[in-house]
Formats: structure tokens, sequence, C-alpha cells
């Protein structure tokens, strides 16, 4: 397995993005699994907002 890399992408989403938010990211999974030069793709799907940040798709006030 040598010259291989991870990718990591954090994505927050807005609540009423999410459905297409989901329908975009498993369409580039099944495309980016075709590549000959693709080993593994995996997308997870976690409920929290990064660092407390953000609540329900609008910016802090601070």
């Amino acid at each position: 397995m040598a010259n291989t890399f991870s990718e990591i992408k954090l994505l927050q989403v807005k609540p009423d993005k999410f459905d297409e938010f989901e329908e975009i990211i498993n369409f580039a999974a099944k495309e980016q699994e075709k590549q000959t030069s693709s080993f593994c793709v995996k997308y997870m799907k976690r409920f929290y907002t990064m660092n407390g940040l953000i609540k329900e798709g609008l910016p802090s006030e601070n």
C-alpha cells in the first residue's frame, strides 16, 4: 500500500438542505468508487454541530 493517502472533510449542512445533501453525497460516493485509483470510499454521518458554534444552521451570535 505504498503511496496511499487519506482525505478527511467535515461538512455541516443546514437542516432544510439535509435531504438534498444526502442525495449528492450518495451520488459522489458511487462515482468515486468507479475510479480506478480509488481504494476505498467511506462517508460517516454525525448529528452534532462543529464546536457548538452553529445551532440549527444559523451562525452563532459571538
